[in-house]
């Protein structure tokens, strides 16, 4: 019963609004301090998607800003969505190991 109690306050965590150095993450745990954040690709300027995208996008920041609050971040982009599979895998690793992607 503490486990689902404990997933239902990381899916509410995920609805509510958490600001860290003026940035707003998708998706926060707090209690193991781990960032989800789905990119799009269009809009955070994907180099295998938009390789002719002139705009850098702020990840990198974002990765030490929110490190600096003491989260690791997983990326997942809109392109590796056509591959759930690969994308649970990933998060599964994340979740069971850690490191910023």
């Amino acid at each position: 019963m503490q486990n689902i109690a404990r997933l239902n306050q990381q899916v509410l965590r995920a609805m509510e609004r958490v600001v860290l150095g003026g940035k707003n993450p998708d998706f926060v745990n707090m209690l193991d301090m781990k960032i989800i954040e789905f990119l799009g690709c269009i809009w955070h300027h994907c180099k295998l998607c938009c390789p002719d995208s002139i705009k850098e996008d702020d990840l990198e920041e974002r990765v030490e800003i929110f490190g600096a609050f003491g989260y690791e971040t997983l990326y997942i982009w809109e392109h590796e969505m056509a591959d759930m599979e690969n994308v649970i895998k990933k998060v599964e690793k994340f979740i069971a190991e850690g490191s910023s992607i």
